[in-house]
């Protein structure tokens, strides 16, 4: 229902989502070989999550939220991105609804800044405190 290629490119592209300014629309990606076909590797998406977001002086001593919610995200079951990938199929052909488009939910869904899908890691940002 769900391979494994495909949870890794949704692991990887939330956090592109999460990461980048929704507030100012600035698309700012970690991982943006992943629209090139580029597959990248849990432990790599945690790295490099880590890496960015620790802190680098005394002044700086937690993690922006945004750093929280992407680790939190990267370490998400199957099951729970699942759900989240079905929330952004659902709001992007309830989008779509009576438009006529060349271009698949699917292609919407895993496409970099998309408004919609962007809407719904933004929701999930906001909840985090």
């Amino acid at each position: 229902m769900f391979p494994d290629e495909q949870f890794r490119f949704w692991l990887a592209h939330g956090v592109n989502y999460i990461v980048s300014d929704y507030e100012n629309g600035i698309w700012e990606p970690m991982f943006p070989s992943i629209y090139e076909n580029t597959a990248v590797d849990s432990a790599v998406i945690a790295k490099t999550i880590t890496t960015k977001f620790t802190p680098l002086t005394d002044k700086e001593k937690h993690w922006p939220k945004a750093g929280k919610t992407a680790m939190s995200w990267s370490l998400m079951t199957r099951e729970v991105v699942y759900i989240y990938y079905r929330e952004v199929i659902q709001r992007l052909k309830a989008s779509l609804k009576g438009k006529d488009v060349e271009t698949t939910v699917e292609e919407l869904a895993t496409s970099p800044g998309n408004p919609i899908v962007w809407g719904v890691f933004k929701y999930m940002l906001d909840g985090v405190k």
